[in-house]
């Protein structure tokens, strides 16, 4: 999904691992309990029918990645870190 954000993609995940760290049901992912074939067939049924909501979640994804996966956003946390790091020692 990580990949689908930096491409401005609507994302429609399960709710495994850490995947409600980054994404937001409604906001730039439809996101549907695990082993749920229903609601994944409900999510998938409304990208095709409601194009509006396929762009906005696309551009939601997209916001995301630029803010919390950017090249420059992760030298900055990376570089962050290494201080953080430094001051420890």
């Amino acid at each position: 999904s990580l990949e689908g954000t930096s491409l401005r993609k609507s994302i429609v995940s399960t709710d495994v691992g850490g995947i409600q760290e980054w994404l937001t049901d409604g906001k730039n992912a439809l996101i549907v309990p695990p082993e749920n074939s229903a609601a994944l067939a409900q999510a998938l049924t409304r990208c095709l029918n409601e194009p509006g909501l396929v762009a906005n979640l696309g551009a939601e994804s997209r916001r995301t990645f630029t803010v919390s996966f950017s090249i420059h956003q992760l030298g900055t946390n990376f570089a962050r870190l290494i201080e953080q790091v430094r001051r420890k020692r």
